[in-house]
């Protein structure tokens, strides 16, 4: 397993090697200084839970899971991080669980991509009202996507890749978009003209197996 963390007092990233189960992710961040760690990375973790004591990384605004393949679900003990801006999962073979994701009402940016079991938004999507951009790319399971349940405060959406995806083209008009292809997502404007002919680009993007969305 690897963590990656950044020191925003000092601006300095560090990188740590350790064994694959959550004790030694555990033991580790117990010794950090949680008022430094605004921007975490894990990677390859083997077990389907987070460590209980993440929650003391109360300055953590971005946290990225990469390759975790047991989890399965949102880890409850993230509910309690209330700074977390950026939450993603990646290539996170089989997760699929997006429940209690509204407890994280500062959550401005979602990554589920490249997680192939995940096939569900979770109707408390909708109540997410800082949200500002969906990655859902090349998450090839999500077979219908309900448009009408993403929060009106979206901006970007991003489906490349999740090419069995289908939508109902009555609910494109409530889209409040300014951008199909999430290139950074941490430029977001309000200030953007909005998209023309919001139906044929996203069933494009959808279809799409190459293109200008995040890498998987």
């Amino acid at each position: 397993m690897r963590l990656i963390i950044q020191d925003s007092q000092q601006n300095i990233t560090v990188t740590v090697d350790l064994s694959d189960d959550r004790r030694s992710l555990a033991n580790f961040l117990s010794i950090l200084d949680p008022r430094c760690v605004e921007t975490c990375e894990i990677r390859d973790l083997k077990e389907s839970r987070l460590p209980r004591n993440i929650q003391r990384l109360s300055h953590l605004r971005q946290l990225t899971l990469v390759r975790c393949h047991a989890l399965e679900s949102l880890p409850p003990e993230l509910c309690k991080c209330s700074e977390l801006r950026e939450l993603g999962f990646m290539r996170c073979a089989d997760f699929h669980d997006l429940r209690g994701i509204g407890k994280l009402g500062s959550l401005e940016v979602l990554h589920v991509s490249g997680c192939d079991s995940f096939d569900t938004l979770p109707e408390e999507l909708s109540e997410m009202h800082a949200l500002k951009a969906l990655d859902l790319s090349y998450s090839e399971g999500i077979s219908w996507i309900d448009l009408a349940q993403l929060p009106k405060s979206l901006k970007l959406l991003d489906m490349h890749g999740c090419w069995r995806a289908s939508f109902d083209p009555e609910q494109v008009g409530s889209l409040g978009l300014v951008s199909l292809q999430i290139q950074e997502l941490s430029k977001l404007s309000d200030s953007d003209a909005v998209i023309s002919d919001l139906e044929t680009q996203l069933r494009h993007m959808m279809t799409m197996r190459d293109g200008c969305g995040l890498d998987a």
